[in-house]
């Protein structure tokens, strides 16, 4: 199974996710990244911790996050996951100096 995701922008001004024409399409085990129809491995590298889930207040007074990182035959390719509440949800995709969401 793939999931597809689409080049995205934050815009400042209007406070909302603006979408692009690029895609990347991504293998469910993030074993492998298609963009612009070349199949590109991803080798895991390592997963960052950013901030501390388990306290009411994060003390830096950062949004927490974990990224997860791969690397591609020439980019890194993350994996950004924020906490909502809770849980971990996915929020984006860093890869050749762009954001990707779904």
């Amino acid at each position: 199974m793939e999931y597809k995701f689409r080049q995205s922008y934050v815009d400042p001004v209007n406070n909302c996710i603006t979408y692009g024409p690029k895609t990347i399409t991504v293998d469910k085990d993030f074993t492998y990244v298609i963009y612009f129809n070349e199949k590109i491995p991803l080798d895991f590298k390592q997963r960052i911790n950013f901030g501390n889930k388990n306290i009411p207040h994060n003390l830096a007074s950062r949004q927490i996050e974990t990224h997860t990182m791969f690397r591609a035959e020439f980019d890194d390719f993350i994996l950004v996951q924020i906490l909502d509440k809770k849980n971990m949800i996915f929020d984006r995709i860093d890869f050749l100096n762009m954001e990707f969401r779904l």
